[in-house]
């Protein structure tokens, strides 16, 4: 038998397997440039809408503070100003100053102690952090549309327009606005977050985005309570944009429902304290004043011209309109029809999150705002992320034409918010056109007041708070200042007249009982002085000027024991008062407690050198001491 004869096969040959080296003049180009070319391509939308809009709203790095309640939030606030671990807590264990907003104080306390300016806080650094929560903002809106619509350049137009449109301005260059952008940042991340866990399977991935988002949501409701609203978007996104069903998308959600019930609670029964002021109006008007508002709304968004922060929009002001059903009803026939029109469409998912946004603050809810107005600027932030998706949505199916319309569109509302910026830069600039927007602003009229009484133009400043007066005379804070006006021109009676005034309109008014016991003692009333500095001390237990003047009340009316309890909370609220160690001294020593008195006295010279009668009563003290 033949073997089989083995065939050999011919294989092409290749080539060397390792090319020689070509000279330094034949190499090829290195792959790095074009990888370099392709990275900055993709990254160029989310860097056009960073650099555009830190370059709209850098400028707010250096403005100051203004009189809109910047002074009674962060520069006049003693829980800020002291800046002891206590007042950090004290944000957090129940309101302050009508809201449970522990997360934005927190925030305020941290960057009162990285700096100050003037001997207070340094204003640069609250604007800047609230530039840079803007952009972190802005810069998530960007991912949340890039995923959604699926496009770049589409979401980056959605990111500027929520970036960039003028009503941001107020939220972004105001301190106290910075509450929205902190919630807002919170939100939007909250969001991101809950989307992102959907890409990472069942695995530790999705638990730990899942937890993130969960933590992001309670500390946006902590920021501000109307961050609430969020908790609608992930299953509205889930089913318009990702697919989903509504069953998997609740569920997904639930936990955040869980986390929202008792902060709702909470909320609302913070707000309902403050309601007391406030009458709610009708059941049967709130959707008429949500209809007004949203059209009010749509009037400022297509047209940004005359913002400002006190529109002066309030229930009772519209209810006396004529055209008040027309404004209330027409919005809804308008929005039904938009709609139904639009029914399944990503645009139309847009919107309709941006009404679930601004829900809480449209006026359906009573809040306490709603007795200056019930729109404002800063209520717009978050919901304008609805708007974007929306119009990133358009734009995914929009030529070249629509393309450019949408650029045109963007640069002129960055003109608009670069000339806004300036407004906010003091408070004479801001309180002008806060005026110059709505005459009839008692807010601005009596803020401005107080700018003329803070530069010794006590004329001026009296004509300002008689002229809020006049648009309000139940305003409290006016009728303060005009008690201070007519205290600082020699009227004693028609001031004190002014503060019974202050606290029958708002009996929680520390302030006012305080300055009403001051007037009182110097007539020479103890008595009446005692039960007002009592009430102050009930409202303002950590004021340390209130205790004391308590404590100066009791001690002339020959109560040393007392006086000498006031006089030592006064010195744990500030230890590094010279007078209140010698008035805490001086009780001591009437109480028959010298050897106590002692240290208080020496402090007292300590602190202030030559300090009027302590070196006295420091001896007698002694004296005192040694015979016991």
């Amino acid at each position: 038998m033949k073997k089989k004869r083995r065939q050999h096969v011919v294989r092409p040959v290749a080539g060397p397997e390792k090319a020689p080296p070509l000279p330094p003049s034949a190499a090829p180009p290195s792959p790095s440039g074009p990888a370099v070319a392709q990275r900055f391509v993709r990254q160029a939308p989310s860097l056009l809408v960073l650099l555009a809009v830190a370059a709209v709203f850098a400028p707010i790095c250096g403005h100051d503070f203004v009189n809109y309640d910047d002074n009674i939030n962060v520069y006049a606030n003693g829980l800020i100003l002291r800046g002891s671990v206590a007042d950090l807590l004290a944000f957090w264990t129940g309101p302050h100053e009508g809201l449970y907003i522990p997360v934005t104080y927190s925030l305020w306390w941290l960057l009162a102690r990285l700096g100050e300016a003037g001997g207070g806080p340094d204003p640069r650094l609250f604007h800047a952090a609230g530039l840079l929560l803007h952009l972190a903002a802005t810069y998530i809106v960007f991912l949340l549309c890039r995923r959604l619509v699926g496009r770049d350049w589409p979401a980056a137009a959605g990111a500027l327009l929520f970036g960039l449109h003028p009503v941001q301005v107020e939220p972004v260059a105001w301190v106290t606005g910075t509450k929205d952008v902190l919630a807002g940042f919170f939100a939007l991340a909250a969001l991101h977050c809950h989307l992102r866990a959907a890409d990472a399977g069942a695995g530790p991935a999705r638990w730990r985005r899942q937890s993130l988002a969960l933590v992001c949501y309670l500390l946006a409701v902590l920021a501000k309570p109307t961050s609430i609203a969020i908790l609608a978007a992930p299953p509205l996104l889930g089913v318009v944009f990702l697919g989903k069903t509504p069953r998997r998308s609740l569920v997904e959600v639930a936990p955040w429902l869980a986390v929202a019930l008792p902060l709702i609670w909470i909320t609302t029964s913070v707000t309902g304290a403050e309601l007391q002021y406030f009458v709610p109006p009708p059941w049967w008007q709130r959707a008429l004043i949500a209809g007004d508002a949203l059209a009010f709304y749509a009037g400022k968004l297509l047209l940004p011209l005359q913002l400002g922060p006190d529109y002066g929009r309030t229930p009772a002001l519209l209810a006396a309109k004529p055209s008040f059903l027309l404004t209330g009803i027409l919005p809804w026939l308008c929005a039904a029809i938009v709609f139904w029109k639009l029914r399944g469409s990503r645009p139309a998912g847009g919107l309709l999150l941006f009404l679930l946004l601004l829900l809480p603050v449209s006026g359906f809810i009573p809040f306490p705002h709603q007795d200056i107005s019930t729109v404002a600027d800063r209520y717009l932030y978050l919901p304008l992320f609805g708007l974007g998706l929306a119009a990133g949505a358009i734009l995914v199916r929009a030529g070249k034409g629509g393309a450019w319309a949408a650029g045109l569109i963007l640069a002129a509302l960055a003109v608009r918010s670069a000339l806004l910026v300036p407004v906010w830069q003091d408070a004479a600039s801001f309180n002008a056109h806060a005026l110059q927007v709505n005459p009839d602003s008692w807010i601005a009229h009596n803020n401005l007041g107080g700018l003329y009484y803070q530069q010794g133009k006590l004329e001026l400043a009296e004509q300002e708070v008689d002229a809020s007066l006049r648009v309000n005379p139940d305003y409290h804070l006016a009728r303060r200042n005009k008690g201070r006006l007519l205290e600082e021109t020699g009227r004693i009676a028609e001031a004190i007249g002014q503060y019974r005034q202050v606290v029958r309109l708002r009996p929680d008014d520390a302030a006012g009982y305080f300055a009403l016991g001051r007037l009182l003692v110097g007539t020479g009333d103890l008595e009446g002085a005692e039960a007002n500095f009592r009430r102050a001390a009930a409202l303002a237990p950590d004021d340390a000027e209130v205790r004391g003047n308590l404590g100066g009340v009791l001690y002339g009316r020959g109560r040393f024991a007392e006086a000498a309890a006031e006089f030592a909370a006064a010195v744990r609220l500030d230890p590094e008062s010279a007078n209140g160690r010698n008035a805490l001294g001086a009780a001591l020593l009437r109480s028959g407690r010298p050897a106590e008195a002692i240290s208080h006295f020496e402090q007292a010279l300590r602190l202030e050198p030559g300090f009027p009668g302590v070196g006295e009563l420091l001896e007698e003290a002694k004296a005192a001491a040694g015979r016991e």
